[in-house]
């Protein structure tokens, strides 16, 4: 259900860019996707899109990804591409680019490190200038409470 799941995520992200991620989180829960993976998706694919849309753009991305600190401590750094959900949203983003250029910003536009490189080129940066921080991941592995 992989492929299914990444595609109904990214029609509701599409569809619906005013919506949080908490309520985008809930409808694939109601579509019947586990909850841990559901997360994931939510997590990752802005993330995914905003590498391919900017890949020629010369933004250094970080091939790790953190949790946000919480109760029992920081979360270790671990490789994008040890987690076998990254890279299914990868080889799907790579297979099914968004329909149309509006569909791809609604789903980019979501992504924290989208937000830094607009925020950092409004105060003069330039592209090729930037180098990223792993990502960092604000829910806990199960989801949102």
């Amino acid at each position: 259900m992989s492929a299914e799941s990444i595609s109904i995520a990214i029609r509701i992200l599409c569809d619906s860019p005013d919506l949080s991620d908490e309520y985008v989180f809930e409808e694939l829960v109601k579509a019947g996707v586990e909850r841990v993976y559901a997360a994931r998706l939510i997590e990752f694919i802005p993330s995914v899109y905003c590498r391919l849309l900017l890949s020629q753009s010369g933004v250094r991305f970080s091939d790790k990804f953190l949790r946000e600190s919480n109760s029992q401590g920081g979360s270790p750094e671990h490789l994008l591409a040890s987690d076998p959900v990254w890279l299914e949203i990868a080889g799907y983003a790579a297979r099914h680019p968004p329909p149309g250029q509006n569909e791809l910003l609604r789903i980019v536009a979501r992504s924290a490190e989208f937000g830094v490189i607009n925020q950092m080129l409004n105060k003069g940066s330039r592209m090729q200038d930037l180098i990223l921080s792993p990502l960092v991941l604000k829910w806990p592995e199960t989801g949102p409470a």
